[in-house]
């Protein structure tokens, strides 16, 4: 394969999970690793696209911007050219405005805070959920799949499995599958299986229309333990 590649004169894309060997490139000229950047990286870098596009900004944006979107350099370029266009100062209420929370990253956020035992954060957030439109059948359908995830991934976990080996065995993305990694070390088995239980009947109320899906969910986060 490497042969190959030095005798192509096409530009190659190449995605690893994990370090590339220096052995594995070499002969090959002309090659640059882009690694994911830290988040203080990203945050400069969220600066200079800003200043980019000559639009001045509030102290707070970066951190905000960033929150709402993850670590998605592709999305972030977008929205900061969306904010561009709307106006040349922006602030963070422009921000919450125009730039939509991510919903994965914010349930992984809700997720800590059930894991944490904080469950006035928990509760917190699923209002900032509902407060932007998030429907409550979304909300209860990803905090179930993420709940799911854990159980896969723990189980692989106490049976020794390192990550690489996590990431092959459940066929997650690699990000889902860091964070379920390190997020299930707050549980133990027998409580995410408990919790799955009661999302299940949770789900199940809500498709029969005993119980309000809104005020379900908020009673299913204060029963968490």
């Amino acid at each position: 394969m490497v042969k190959d590649l030095t005798q192509s004169e096409d530009i190659i894309i190449v995605y690893e999970d994990s370090a590339v060997k220096k052995a594995d490139v070499k002969g090959i000229k002309n090659v640059q690793e882009f690694k994911r950047m830290s988040p203080v990286q990203m945050l400069e870098w969220i600066k200079q696209e800003f200043q980019r596009f000559n639009c001045s900004f509030d102290a707070d944006v970066p951190q905000l911007l960033f929150s709402r979107t993850g670590n998605d350099s592709w999305r972030i370029a977008n929205e900061i050219m969306k904010l561009a266009n709307y106006k040349k100062k922006i602030t963070s209420v422009d921000v919450k405005f125009l730039v939509r929370a991510k919903i994965e990253l914010a349930i992984f956020k809700t997720i800590d805070a059930i894991a944490s035992k904080d469950k006035k954060q928990a509760l917190n957030l699923l209002t900032l959920h509902i407060s932007e439109g998030d429907s409550p059948f979304q909300l209860l359908s990803m905090i179930a799949y993420q709940f799911r995830n854990l159980l896969m991934v723990k189980e692989l976990v106490l049976k020794n499995n390192d990550y690489s080996a996590i990431v092959k065995k459940t066929k997650l993305n690699p990000f889902v599958a860091r964070k379920n990694y390190y997020q299930c070390q707050k549980f133990q088995l027998k409580d995410l299986k408990k919790i799955y239980q009661d999302i299940f009947r949770a789900d199940s109320a809500f498709k029969t229309g005993k119980l309000d899906p809104e005020m379900g969910l908020e009673l299913l986060l204060s029963s968490i333990n």
